[in-house]
């Protein structure tokens, strides 16, 4: 049975789950770009891990297959960083699961494959159609099918709802849905001069909170084209984005109890909200309606702590020093504070 710690920030930022996130918000367009140097033949080791190699075709099939482009060589370079990183702490990841798994999944990995080779003849197609496709070798093929069954089948044997409840017993506070009482006020988006004017006007009192409230009332009965404008913009309490705009929530959500948020521009208008309150009731496990938050981050917290198994005493050697990540970064999340 699987002991769960308090995840690190970093899981949340890059994880298998999650870094098709990374990759598209990056800060350059996924638009054409020079090939950086990179090597162009597939069967190139990128990385090694104790000599074994992680190769361009890896890189190639993961980009290919994920951002279903047929330009790998002009995509920007950070984007091919991301994916070399996520691919190494994958086979680190995997590495753990086999030290695990043994000949079992050794064989559960042979099985994948055969089913899946036979699965594209059937639709008229051969290894070396796929490769050609996605600019891989078999090697590198094979390579990303274990890790898909690999991971696959560790995750349905750790997700079940005891594995879950000690996570979420773990991180409560992470889970716990949060409520505000708030005001809202709300102007018309041709109205820009006169929030300026009102904004400026209310942040003069943001260090007298009774002031600003009363300033709030006022200015929200005079100006606010909201629908409590006569009550002083008084909503109640908030809890999900339904409530208002998503972007207003947000704003909520970095305020602290007796000041404004900063302006927000929405297709309503323009809005800012008095944050009077906030309250946090904690849910139990067993009363989650919507648990995939938490499968995600457990999921997230899983990846993570193989990788850092995975990377205890390995030797990587670099082959491609633009896509480089220091070991130090891989595992440095975990280290306590």
């Amino acid at each position: 049975m699987i002991t769960f710690l308090r995840p690190k920030t970093f899981s949340q930022q890059i994880a298998a789950a999650t870094v098709w996130l990374l990759l598209l918000g990056c800060s350059q367009p996924l638009c054409a770009q020079p090939n950086s140097g990179l090597p162009t033949d597939p069967g190139e080791p990128f990385v090694t891990i104790d000599g074994q190699p992680i190769l361009i075709g890896e890189l190639n099939y993961v980009l290919r297959s994920k951002l279903k482009t047929d330009r790998v060589s002009g995509l920007p370079l950070p984007v091919k960083q991301a994916t070399a990183n996520l691919l190494l702490r994958q086979h680190l990841a995997l590495r753990c699961l086999k030290s695990q798994g043994g000949e079992k999944l050794q064989r559960l990995i042979d099985r994948y494959w055969d089913a899946y080779v036979d699965s594209i003849r059937r639709g008229g197609e051969s290894i070396d159609s796929i490769c050609k496709r996605y600019e891989c070798t078999e090697s590198a093929l094979r390579a990303a099918k274990a890790w898909e069954i690999g991971w696959r089948e560790y995750l349905r044997s750790k997700m079940n709802d005891a594995n879950l409840a000690k996570f979420y017993a773990s991180n409560r506070e992470r889970f716990t849905p949060t409520s505000w009482k708030v005001s809202h006020f709300v102007m018309s988006l041709e109205d820009e001069d006169q929030l300026r004017s009102v904004w400026n006007e209310l942040t003069q009192f943001k260090d007298q909170p009774d002031e600003l409230r009363e300033q709030f009332v006022a200015m929200t009965e005079k100006h606010s084209k909201g629908s409590t404008a006569s009550e002083g913009g008084l909503i109640g309490w908030v809890s999900a984005s339904g409530d208002l705009p998503e972007a207003v929530m947000r704003a909520i959500a970095r305020t602290e109890p007796g000041q404004i948020t900063y302006p927000v521009r929405s297709p309503l208008g323009f809005h800012f909200v008095l944050v009077h309150e906030r309250e946090q009731k904690p849910v139990p496990f067993e009363s989650l309606s919507d648990r995939s938050q938490l499968r995600r981050e457990a999921a997230d917290y899983l990846f993570n702590l193989l990788v850092k198994s995975g990377a205890e005493q390995a030797k990587i050697t670099w082959y491609v020093s633009s896509l480089q990540t220091e070991i130090a970064q891989l595992t440095q999340a975990f280290d306590e504070e």
